[in-house]
């Protein structure tokens, strides 16, 4: 056999190990979430979040123009209230994407009553709106429908994952979302959202959603 094409099939053979590898890893995540009766359930909660997001990082494919140089980081934003503290930083800290060093920002979203002008106001929100357009992957910790519009209307996340904390987000804004169902953490894809995207994700990942809005899109690379 060449051994070029030998090469070829074993570098084939040992993507396809880790993408089993990291689906387990995902089911399992899924699978374990808060149900043990031994350590702290909030905490345990949030690692497993954190597990998500890092696999939805694996297992998407974001394009060149979504960096502004060969040196530019990878930004994963929290948006709103921080429930993972330094546990983003743990998770991500050994990881480069498509060669970027990942960074951890977290923005709030202004509060209208805290400011002394309608100016100053959507000043504010003109700046997070810039911010989340910068930013790769966008986690909104807070899901009600006016927090959302405020965040993401007329923004351009085309080159952007957004990820929602429970599954309001995907039914109405966020490409993914993840929720508790029961004593399990589980992901839901709103694929119609994924389709208007710049960014791939895996169809593998998306055949483990809870529940997926609209029809898997047609060419999908996994």
């Amino acid at each position: 056999m060449d051994f070029g094409v030998c090469t070829l099939q074993m570098l084939k053979f040992a993507r396809r190990a880790a993408v089993r590898a990291l689906l387990c890893m995902i089911v399992l995540g899924a699978c374990v979430a808060t149900s043990s009766a031994s350590g702290n359930e909030p905490e345990r909660e949030v690692q497993i979040r954190a597990a998500f997001l890092l696999n939805f990082v694996k297992f998407t494919e974001w394009p060149q123009q979504a960096f502004a140089s060969e040196e530019a980081d990878f930004v994963v934003a929290v948006v709103g209230p921080d429930p993972f503290g330094r546990v983003l930083e743990q998770t991500f800290a050994a990881l480069k994407v498509q060669g970027h060093k990942v960074v951890i920002r977290r923005w709030t979203i202004p509060d209208r009553a805290k400011f002394a002008s309608s100016e100053a106001f959507e000043a504010a929100v003109a700046e997070l709106r810039r911010h989340i357009e910068s930013a790769h992957l966008a986690y909104f910790t807070l899901c009600n429908q006016e927090q959302l519009d405020l965040s993401l209307k007329g923004t351009d996340t085309s080159s952007v994952l957004t990820v929602g904390s429970d599954h309001r987000c995907a039914v109405s804004h966020t490409a993914l979302a993840l929720d508790r169902d029961g004593d399990r953490v589980v992901f839901y894809a709103n694929v119609d959202t994924l389709k208007s995207l710049k960014v791939r994700v895996s169809s593998k990942v998306l055949s483990l959603a809870k529940r997926v809005e609209g029809k898997t899109p047609q060419g999908d690379r996994s």
